[in-house]
């Protein structure tokens, strides 16, 4: 099976996994009764008022109910998971702005990618991540033209950085303790950082802009100017994701830093092993029940969308290779780094240095091309 049709199957095992799971094992139930009743099993209230409109506090209670469960002080497993689950998604919300910005992009759906990343921050990474990867590496935008506008590619540096310290806003509320109600009100705000990530690449891309021209027009003497700030944007990013990587491992292989009850339960194994029977062994309705249910749901979002990224990642840099015989060895010794940087680094960090070196293979014939026309030139 090719790597994009594999993209699809694990869309449709990501959503099995975790709708599908969450549906029978009841944690959808006891979601959607901490909704109706406006407070966790445990007993705290469940903030039902956001917007003040029925239609979109109704779609939100049920996902701040379960960003609740997983960013809260009560268990440490679930949270540092979530908190690395964000950080994934952070690393592939930046990916796929900068193939969002690329010249030869027509697809709608490819040049907005906003649509996707709120569906992925309320659906599941598992689910709708791999759609969306499929999308890409089934476009031939790069073979119409990779390049990116200047102005576009000086604005990715900050953006990246936003997309790192947006999950900061789930967390940080727990971590101050501050009362569930404002809490709630984070979790909320989290929600259309979407919009904040297009708002900050606006902001920093509006140089060399004009009221007619929102683009930085293509230099036909250096078309590759953009390629050290797209390459950049990649490598920086995959840096980020390893620190989180190897921060989130050494964290729960030390078993935390807390005492009690919510760090006795962090271990590397607590934190990314599935155990689908400790939902069902927990009392019917409970909190803890709850908690296993929420948990479980994200284990198998990083699980699956872990292994999209790695899949993802080694079609585009195939993908930007020649089809000959050395090529071809030089592949399986990519295949080999990225599946050893992804266990090593994480899978966010594996696809983020491979795609920075994709991008240099995707530049080459431009470059190319580039120095032909000149040497022409200089011969007429």
């Amino acid at each position: 099976m090719d790597a994009p049709r594999s993209l699809l199957v694990l869309s449709a095992l990501g959503c099995l996994s975790l709708w599908g799971v969450a549906w029978l094992n009841g944690t959808l139930d006891a979601l959607f009764l901490a909704q109706e009743t406006g407070q966790f099993p445990d007993g705290r209230a469940l903030r039902k008022i956001y917007t003040g409109s029925p239609i979109v506090d109704e779609s939100l209670v049920p996902v701040i109910a379960f960003f609740d469960v997983v960013t809260n002080a009560q268990a440490q497993a679930p949270r540092w998971l979530f908190f690395y689950v964000c950080g994934t998604i952070a690393a592939v919300d930046t990916w796929v702005l900068i193939e969002s910005r690329r010249r030869g992009v027509r697809n709608f759906f490819l040049r907005h990618t906003v649509i996707f990343i709120f569906l992925w921050n309320a659906a599941g990474a598992a689910f709708i991540t791999p759609i969306y990867l499929y999308m890409i590496a089934q476009s031939r935008h790069t073979q119409r033209d990779p390049t990116i506008p200047l102005n576009e590619t000086r604005g990715f540096p900050p953006t990246l950085v936003a997309n790192a310290l947006f999950p900061l806003i789930l967390f940080w509320p727990g971590w101050r303790g501050w009362d569930t109600y404002d809490h709630h009100g984070y979790l909320a705000f989290y929600t259309v950082t979407p919009l904040l990530m297009v708002v900050v690449l606006v902001i920093f891309s509006r140089q060399g802009t004009t009221m007619t021209s929102f683009e930085t027009p293509k230099d036909a003497a250096h078309p590759n100017e953009d390629m050290h700030w797209v390459a950049g944007s990649f490598y920086a990013t995959g840096m980020l994701s390893a620190l989180l990587h190897i921060f989130t491992v050494g964290t729960a292989l030390s078993g935390g830093q807390t005492s009690g009850a919510a760090a006795q339960d962090l271990s590397l194994r607590r934190l990314i092993w599935p155990d689908p029977w400790k939902v069902t062994a927990a009392p019917p309705g409970s909190y803890q029940a709850l908690l296993e249910g929420c948990h479980l749901f994200t284990q198998f979002d990083v699980l699956i969308a872990g292994a999209a990224i790695v899949i993802f990642a080694r079609h585009m840099l195939a993908s930007s290779s020649s089809p000959l015989a050395r090529e071809r060895d030089r592949g399986r010794r990519d295949t080999l780094w990225i599946v050893l940087g992804a266990i090593l680094l994480g899978p966010a960090a594996a696809g983020s240095f491979a795609l920075s070196i994709r991008e240099g293979r995707l530049r080459e014939p431009i470059e190319m091309d580039s120095k032909t026309k000149t040497a022409s030139s200089y011969k007429r």
